[in-house]
């Protein structure tokens, strides 16, 4: 009921949370603005952002469109209800509920102010929920945007920005929701989404985790279809590529160590269609990650078997 009533004051540099809008289309909104000449980003964190909403400024911003008072008496009770901390009830006094359905569109409402303040400055930018860069002609510019944003910030909202993730970047070395954007406007998947891929990938295939293996299954595909559904956007798949073969190394080994012990791995490997000498791998004293690499397992659970079973890697859903 209340999106109807804010959304059409809000900014066409706003991507998040907003219908029939995504992160790609922010993304791809700085890329245009990197091909028609503005190279410098200035990368704006807000520290904290979610948890320091001040309430009074939030509710000020709301009542200026909504009136009806037992409205704004809910959606005040929303922002201030208690939160369990450490076998504690605390009552909020800053702050927007964590995965509440309501939090997005008032971390909207709070954000329009600087959506509004950008745009009176006539600066390129994009923003999707608190992640915000700007883009700029030249360093100069970019280091000019940032002081006299942080003092806005300083004055406005009491708030400060994270000095660690905040800066002014060079043509190529910009990053915005995860993807490195190079100075002809190309992106590909940062190194940090990278290393947190391959993290899950060892928490999906660490068979010392007890969990059902179709439930293993169903869970890694799911992960793996909406982190591919984000990056395949990108320019460069070719660090992604790249990782494939360790990928499917790790489900080897994860059979490897499932089948337990010498029998049930001859079980196994006869199952699968191992042949003579192949068979003798089952009683290899050789530790379970250089096995993953052997002749034999690449053979038995080659890469159109695992691909059958739904164990796909990014390639193997490029096409879908």
């Amino acid at each position: 009921m209340l999106t109807p009533v804010f959304e059409p004051e809000f900014s066409a540099h706003s991507y998040g949370y907003r219908p029939g809008r995504s992160a790609h289309d922010a993304v791809r909104a700085a890329q245009a603005y990197l091909r028609a000449g503005y190279p410098w980003t200035v990368d704006v964190d807000i520290s904290a952002f979610f948890d320091e909403i001040d309430h009074d400024l939030l509710m000020r911003q709301v009542s200026a469109k909504v009136k009806d008072k037992r409205v704004l008496r809910l959606i005040g009770d929303y922002l201030r209800a208690p939160v369990h901390f450490e076998g504690r009830v605390e009552k909020r006094t800053r702050g927007t509920p964590q995965g509440g359905p309501l939090s997005p569109l008032l971390a909207n409402i709070y954000l329009d102010a600087l959506d509004k303040e950008l745009e009176r400055r006539r600066v390129k930018f994009c923003r999707y929920a608190d992640d915000v860069v700007i883009l700029v002609r030249s360093e100069r510019s970019g280091q000019r945007v940032l002081a006299s944003l942080m003092r806005w910030l300083a004055k406005h909202w009491k708030r400060r920005v994270n000095a660690t993730k905040s800066g002014v970047n060079r043509p190529g070395n910009g990053k915005f929701l995860g993807f490195p954007i190079d100075a002809e406007g190309h992106t590909k998947p940062a190194a940090t989404s990278l290393d947190r891929f391959k993290a899950k990938v060892r928490d999906f295939w660490n068979a010392r985790r007890a969990q059902p293996l179709p439930e293993r299954m169903a869970a890694w595909q799911r992960y793996v279809r909406g982190w591919w559904n984000y990056f395949r956007v990108s320019d460069d798949h070719q660090e992604v590529r790249r990782m494939e073969g360790w990928i499917r190394r790790h489900m080897r080994k994860f059979f490897w160590q499932r089948w337990h012990n010498p029998r049930g791995r001859a079980n196994a490997l006869k199952r699968l269609g191992a042949k003579g000498r192949q068979q003798l791998l089952a009683s290899s004293a050789v530790g379970a990650w250089r096995l993953a690499r052997s002749p034999t397992l690449h053979t038995v659970l080659n890469n159109a078997r695992l691909r059958r079973w739904g164990l796909y890697v990014p390639s193997d859903l490029a096409a879908t």
